[in-house]
């Protein structure tokens, strides 16, 4: 039973991160067909293209040799961050407070991006977070904030509007910190 109990957790991390991919491919395609080549829907295709790629090698490594956690753990952190550039851009459209958002908030997502890549090279015997780096974990305190911040800064016809997003993305970053 031991051997099997071993099989089974592969097995169910497969599928699971698959169908995620799946889900992601899925939203990519709808996406790109309806895209009407503003900014933030470009911003809204990477994030979601990341993402996949996030699934997709979520799901491989327990299968490629080639592929390590830290390599996912690297997409994880610049999925994040596109993520955080789309709801940047989101709140620029929104408050108008754009010489402040964009400067310093890219810069921000900047900075987190490489501070995570700064510590997954050093390896993760050799900090105090086995599974997620603090960056990681900064970088998921940042994107709710943002995700915060755009739904208290819109109007409450279009909080209706977004809500779902917001529910989405805030707890799809609450997942992958955990």
């Amino acid at each position: 039973t031991d051997i099997l109990r071993r099989m089974e957790l592969p097995l169910i991390w497969t599928i699971s991160y698959a169908a995620a991919a799946l889900v992601n491919g899925l939203l990519l395609v709808l996406l790109a067909v309806s895209w009407r080549g503003r900014t933030q829907g470009g911003l809204l295709l990477a994030a979601i293209f990341i993402g996949l790629l996030a699934s997709l090698a979520s799901a491989l490594v327990p299968h490629a040799t080639w592929l390590t956690q830290i390599t996912v753990l690297k997409i994880e952190s610049i999925k994040q961050g596109a993520w955080a550039l789309f709801f940047i851009r989101l709140l620029v459209l929104r408050t108008g407070k754009s010489a402040l958002l964009q400067s310093l908030a890219p810069a921000a997502v900047a900075l987190l991006v490489a501070a995570n890549f700064l510590v997954l090279r050093i390896g993760p015997q050799q900090h105090p977070f086995s599974t997620a780096p603090l960056p990681l974990l900064l970088g998921t305190i940042y994107l709710i904030w943002l995700v915060e911040q755009l739904y208290r800064n819109s109007s409450t016809p279009d909080q209706w509007a977004i809500k779902y997003l917001c529910l989405g993305v805030g707890s799809m970053a609450i997942f992958d910190a955990v």
